[in-house]
């Protein structure tokens, strides 16, 4: 089959913050099909998001190659700038490449249409959903999943809230996410071999230091409790890391909680394998596959509720789940204080539950 397979969510480089997750989802496809790779970036957009501009061009990202077209927004774009005439199937992730997609089928007979697979993220809810976007792209994007063949959502609560918005796209929707590399997994022995009764309990985050992120609630919560054996590394980089340091040194927490900075995936799996517990309390995530790699390498996850992990990992059984408030944070971090030895076993253990519905 030949796949055209738009995004703007592709990194183009190694530097780039954007997600990673879509590298595998088309490595797997490339293995028995022909997949062209748009990423369509819109410079209005772009500015708006203070994302990073790229020249047009060919680009090659783990061993991925991807074409960059930058328009100034996606309705001035010509529709038939890309001939899909020898497509068979269209994929489009994110607002940008849904959209991108749409003007590209604009003048296509139906009869001549490839199949055409929509993704839902986050972003595509806010869309649907925000009254900034209410003018123009909300309609559109409407259009564009009434026209298409099939939904992928990303995640189960993502098509819970699509559910609510487009109840009559349901018979063609269903959740795919996104699969960790066996490689990936250490075993049952090592990761319950990490658990030593009274030691401390080392926590890590690994994420864009945004606001939504909300690494502050983490280190206010943790604040609350100095008189615990815990150590706490972050992992990453953004425009939020100079405030996330002052609020360590006002809370006299360095002796506790040390900045990474950004490192190789590599060495973020290799610190996530000598921690205990994933934190990351952030909101409006899609998914979030630093989670499942977490929980790969052996950490018990703790993320919000109604976003991220919510609906693949369950709370209380093999995972916790939060409010994204300090309050909140300092409620799931309470009982991650009081774990005995064979409630942590038997939650870390429970993480095939989540794994076993790839």
């Amino acid at each position: 089959m030949k796949i055209l397979f738009l995004s703007d969510l592709i990194p183009i480089d190694d530097n780039e913050q954007c997600a990673k997750a879509l590298v595998p989802i088309i490595k797997e496809l490339q293995l028995t099909n022909s997949v062209d790779i748009i990423r369509p970036n819109f410079l209005f957009n772009s500015l708006l998001r203070g994302k990073k501009l790229k020249p047009n061009g060919l680009y090659e990202v783990n061993g991925i190659k991807i074409k960059n077209l930058n328009f100034h927004t996606p309705f001035l774009l010509k529709p038939n700038c890309i001939d899909i005439s020898n497509y068979d199937k269209i994929i489009a992730h994110m607002p940008s490449g849904i959209l991108f997609a749409q003007r590209l089928l604009k003048n296509c007979p139906k009869n001549q249409r490839p199949i055409v697979t929509y993704a839902v993220h986050q972003s595509d809810i806010q869309v649907l959903t925000s009254l900034k976007y209410a003018i123009y792209f909300k309609n559109k994007m409407k259009t564009a999943y009434k026209e298409c063949d099939k939904i992928i959502c990303r995640s189960a609560h993502l098509k819970e809230k699509l559910a609510k918005i487009m109840p009559e796209c349901m018979s063609k929707t269903e959740v795919r996410i996104s699969k960790i590399p066996p490689k990936y997994f250490i075993s049952d022995a090592q990761m319950l071999d990490k658990i030593k009764p009274n030691d401390s309990i080392k926590f890590v985050t690994a994420a864009n230091l945004i606001r939504r992120k909300n690494i502050d609630l983490i280190i206010k919560a943790l604040a609350k409790f100095k008189d615990k054996n815990f150590s706490f590394e972050i992992i990453g980089d953004g425009k939020e890391k100079n405030n996330l340091i002052k609020l360590v040194k006002t809370l006299e927490l360095e002796n506790k909680i040390t900045f990474c900075g950004k490192l190789p995936h590599d060495e973020v799996l290799n610190k996530m394998q000598l921690a205990n517990v994933f934190i990351l309390p952030s909101i409006n995530e899609t998914l979030g596959l630093v989670y499942l790699e977490a929980a790969a390498k052996g950490c018990l996850c703790i993320g919000t509720k109604q976003t991220g992990i919510d609906g693949i990992f369950y709370d209380n059984i093999n995972c916790f789940l939060c409010e994204p408030t300090v309050n909140g944070v300092c409620k799931v971090l309470d009982k991650t204080f009081n774990l005995t030895f064979d409630d942590f076993k038997n939650l870390l253990l429970n993480r095939n539950l989540s794994f076993g519905e790839y």
